[in-house]
């Protein structure tokens, strides 16, 4: 089995953290029919595209219906001749690396398995593994004599055709899996990562004797993946209480990705001293939200967590404007594709409760933003700050975990 540094095919299995573990439901676990090794697999919208080696009376190429992970369904399957070595996706189509003579190279159409074209390669060595180069793939053969590594224009799909060939081996093999928590196959040959329903993670995994299936479901966050690049990233957005330092203490947003301590979870934290959630009075547009906001999107954030108002109260900004301008982050946010959050406003020392400008804030966002409203104001007594405005280690980790109520896996 092959695999690349563009990432080809699915990769092994890398040792998830304790608490990751705690997440895991087991939704599919059963022998697959035959006896032939799974090579690679990879995902497009509900299916799963699984190659084996060739070899007794099963199918080396299968197309499986993951909508119900629980219990999943052949869609179409094909004899091929000879093992299937690896595969790809390009614009919805699916190429296939075969061990068959007079066919290295299949064109597939994924949902229904039409073949719609086969490649020769001159020679009779096997295809062991394949890339995408965009409009072209990459294909790798045995060595053995003549070129082994072959560039392909797939520009029509249905007659792919060689650009170019050379003598090199360009994919590397792929390592063993080590390491592994005891829920996982212990003798993985693939596995392969998909976002699943919001927050959640599928996890397919395939292993190599007796040959199995196990698919694991495992909520990770609650908004979806909406860039679609397989991981769920969150933009932390704020003032002084969320940008954090050097000699202050570790953001809440910081704080939130180590409680969720996830590999397919990310934060991206975009904040600044003074910043306001309305046009700055005082610094220049670095210091708004609108400017964070934009950042974030850039940055390919699936949702944002914006935690601002104190300096916006300390600037002359009404409670009324504070929340018009988080309804108009919201409408940003949600025509970029990206899901929104609001925290609520902290209170100010002496009594952090007392302070009728935050608390008409905070009414206003809790009708506003009722299912996606984080807690940053109740609960905050005078020993979690280390001044005025701004949090100790402890007033920061509960900001973290109320952002973990409203964020984080639901189990």
């Amino acid at each position: 089995m092959v695999n690349n540094s563009i990432r080809v095919v699915a990769t092994c299995l890398a040792l998830l953290a304790p608490n990751v573990e705690a997440r895991v439901d087991v939704a599919f676990d059963q022998r697959l029919p035959g006896k032939k090794q799974v090579q690679c697999a990879d995902t497009l919208g509900d299916l799963v595209f699984i190659g084996r080696t060739r070899g007794g009376s099963s199918a080396e190429l299968t197309a499986l219906d993951i909508s119900d992970p629980s219990a999943p369904r052949t869609v179409w399957e094909h004899e091929l001749r000879g093992s299937a070595n690896g595969l790809t996706i390009v614009d919805e189509t699916l190429y296939v690396a075969t061990g068959a003579n007079r066919a290295e190279l299949l064109v597939i159409e994924p949902r229904d398995g039409a073949i719609l074209a086969a490649l020769d390669l001159p020679g009779p060595r096997d295809a062991t593994g394949i890339a995408s180069l965009g409009r072209g793939l990459l294909l790798q053969r045995n060595t053995g004599g003549g070129d082994d590594a072959f560039l392909i224009d797939i520009r029509d799909r249905g007659a792919p055709a060689v650009v170019t060939s050379w003598n090199g081996r360009v994919l590397e093999e792929t390592p063993e899996a080590t390491a592994l928590p005891d829920h996982f196959v212990p003798n993985l040959a693939v596995r392969v990562d998909r976002p699943w329903s919001p927050g959640t993670m599928l996890h397919l995994l395939f292993a190599r004797q007796p040959v199995e299936l196990e698919i694991l479901r495992r909520d990770v966050v609650r908004f979806p993946d909406n860039d679609g690049d397989g991981v769920f990233r969150l933009g932390c957005l704020g003032d002084s209480n969320t940008f954090g330092y050097p000699g202050l203490p570790r953001s809440w947003c910081v704080q939130l990705r180590d409680i969720i301590d996830d590999p397919f979870f990310e934060v991206l934290l975009i904040a600044a001293p003074g910043a306001t959630a309305n046009p700055q009075t005082i610094f220049d547009e670095r210091f708004d939200a609108a400017h964070h906001l934009e950042s974030a999107i850039e940055s390919g954030v699936d949702a944002v967590l914006l935690a601002y108002g104190t300096n916006d109260l300390q600037q002359g900004y009404s409670p009324e404007e504070i929340a018009r301008a988080y309804r108009e982050h919201r409408a940003v946010a949600e025509a970029a594709g990206i899901d929104f959050y609001v925290a609520s406003t902290p209170g100010r020392l002496p009594d952090p409760t007392a302070d009728s400008m935050v608390v008409a804030v905070n009414e206003i966002l809790a009708a506003t933003f009722p299912e996606r409203l984080v807690d940053f104001f109740s609960g905050f007594v005078p020993e979690l700050y280390r001044d005025r405005l701004h949090f100790t280690e402890r007033g920061q980790a509960l900001r973290a975990e109320r952002a973990h109520e409203v964020l984080g896996p639901r189990r």
